[in-house]
């Protein structure tokens, strides 16, 4: 979201991971993870999402505080899933706008991975 607003405005804005952490509770699970697809529902629902500024990181789930949602300087207006191993699709994606990519951090394997070079 931050980089098709610089795209769209020429502002780069840092936007409130808290406020998804503390607010997004209809399917992400605050600090204990979440779907990208679900965070940008949610964004377009709310109407958009605060700076980090207004609404700054605490490393910590919260409750929503109302107090802190002022702005709303970023909306979107929908977003579009890239096919998954599709590597066509994805060249396409990114020559026209910014992609977000999720990767699974919860396999062992992942967790565990070293490189020994």
């Amino acid at each position: 979201m931050e980089g098709i607003n610089k795209i769209k405005t020429g502002s780069l804005i840092s936007l409130s991971e808290q406020e998804l952490i503390d607010c997004d509770r209809s399917y992400n699970q605050g600090c204990n993870g979440g779907l990208m697809d679900h965070a940008f529902k949610f964004v377009t629902k709310n109407g958009g999402i605060d700076t980090e500024e207004d609404y700054p990181f605490h490393q910590t789930d919260g409750t929503c505080n109302k107090n802190k949602l002022k702005r709303r300087v970023v909306t979107i207006d929908g977003y579009t899933d890239v096919p998954s191993n599709n590597e066509d699709s994805l060249l396409k994606a990114v020559a026209q706008k910014p992609v977000s990519v999720g990767i699974c951090g919860s396999a062992r394997a992942f967790q565990l991975y070293s490189q020994v070079r």
